[in-house]
C-alpha cells in the first residue's frame, strides 16, 4: 500500500538548501561595511592627489610669473589670497582642504627676481608645506611635503573591485540556489498531487510530471528525471 509517509521519506532524500533572510542581511552588512571602509581610503587618496596637483600648479604659476616679468621687462605681482592665487593673467583656486596662513603679494622685477625673503605656508589636516622664497630669479624651495605613492590607489581600487566581485558572485549564487529550491518544492507538490489524484500526467504552474505505475511501485518523473519512487 502506498502511503504519504513513504512519499515524504523519499522526498526527504532530495536535499533543499534554504536561502534565509539572515544570509541576505549578513551579506548586505558585509557589503556596506567594506564599501564604507574602502570609500574612506579611496577618498583620502583622491584628496591627496588633488593636494599634490595644487602644489605643482602653484610652483608652475610662480615660475610663470617670473618668466612673464622677464619677458615684459616690467614688474609682475603675484597675489596670494585665502581662496585664490593670481598674477593678473593666470589664476589658481586653492582647494578647500588647504589653508593659506596669510595673504600677501609678491612682486617680481624685470629680471624675474623678487625682493622678499618671506615664507609662504600652506596647511592641511595631514601636513604643513612651507615655501622659502629667494631674492634671485631661482626656483622656490618646498619643504615638508609627503610623497604620494600611486600604488596606494591601485591597491585600494584592486581590493575594492575584488571584494565587490566576490560578494556579488556569492549573492548571485544564493539567488540561483533559492530559485532552484523553489522549483524543487513546486515539483514535489505537483508530483504529490498527481499521485494522490491517480493521474498519469499532471501539468501545473508550468511544471509537468509523469507518473509511471508498476507492480513494484510508483515512480514520478519531471523532465526525464526521477523525483519520487515509492515501493508497494
Amino acid at each position: 500500500m502506498i502511503t504519504m509517509r513513504n512519499m515524504v521519506a523519499k522526498a526527504a532524500q532530495w536535499p533543499i538548501r534554504a536561502f534565509t533572510l539572515l544570509e541576505s542581511l549578513v551579506t548586505l552588512a558585509v557589503v556596506a561595511f567594506l564599501t564604507l571602509s574602502l570609500s574612506g581610503s579611496v577618498t583620502g587618496i583622491f584628496q591627496q592627489v588633488e593636494t599634490n596637483l595644487f602644489y605643482l600648479r602653484f610652483e608652475y604659476l610662480y615660475r610663470d610669473s617670473q618668466r612673464l616679468a622677464a619677458a615684459e621687462g616690467s614688474n609682475v605681482e603675484l597675489q596670494l589670497a585665502k581662496d585664490k592665487i593670481s598674477n593678473g593673467k593666470s589664476s589658481l583656486v586653492i582647494p578647500k582642504n588647504i589653508h593659506l596662513d596669510k595673504g600677501q603679494t609678491l612682486v617680481f622685477d624685470a629680471k624675474g627676481g623678487n625682493s622678499s625673503l618671506t615664507k609662504i605656508r600652506f596647511s592641511s589636516d595631514k601636513e604643513v608645506v612651507t615655501y622659502q622664497l629667494n631674492m634671485a630669479a631661482v626656483n622656490i624651495k618646498r619643504r615638508s611635503l609627503r610623497g604620494y605613492i600611486l600604488i596606494e590607489s591601485l591597491v585600494a581600487m584592486a581590493v575594492l573591485v575584488l571584494v565587490s566581485g566576490l560578494i556579488l558572485d556569492q549573492i548571485n549564487t544564493n539567488r540561483r540556489i533559492m530559485a532552484r529550491n523553489l522549483h524543487q518544492q513546486e515539483v514535489l507538490s505537483v508530483a504529490t498531487m498527481a499521485v494522490q489524484t491517480k493521474q498519469d500526467q499532471l501539468t501545473l504552474n508550468g511544471i509537468t510530471v509523469t507518473v509511471k505505475r508498476s507492480k513494484q511501485g510508483i515512480a514520478v518523473y519531471e523532465s526525464g528525471k526521477e523525483i519520487i519512487h515509492v515501493s508497494q
